[in-house]
């Protein structure tokens, strides 16, 4: 399967109180971007319903009321804000986070016996 960025969002139902809006089929910087870009317009709409945004490196879940708003107009008014959205430039912070891990001894006495297990 080749990686892209798909040419238009992909809009799929989520169980019966989400959706998801695909931006490709890959893990990279432009797509991640728009995934972001994305989920902050929609807080920034503040839309009737949406319960709950989660960003992944490329998809953006809404889980919203069905008792409030419908998949059809959710659908409708998130297209409507990303024709908005343009060419994206999202800043990234980035910054190095260093954890500490210890392997065998005390914190792992069974490292012996799984490493003889699995070769």
């Amino acid at each position: 399967m080749e990686t892209e960025l798909y040419t238009s969002a992909r809009y799929l139902p989520f169980g019966d109180s989400a959706l998801l809006v695909e931006f490709g089929n890959a893990i990279n910087l432009e797509i991640n971007r728009k995934v972001i870009a994305l989920n902050e317009a929609i807080m920034k709409a503040e839309f009737l319903g949406v319960e709950e945004l989660v960003p992944t490196y490329r998809s953006l879940l809404v889980r919203y009321d069905p008792l409030k708003t419908t998949y059809e107009q959710l659908v409708f008014r998130i297209k409507d804000v990303e024709r908005t959205l343009g060419k994206v430039s999202v800043k990234m912070a980035s910054k190095r986070i260093t954890i500490p891990v210890v392997y065998g001894g005390e914190y792992g006495p069974d490292l012996g016996y799984l490493a003889k297990c699995h070769g």
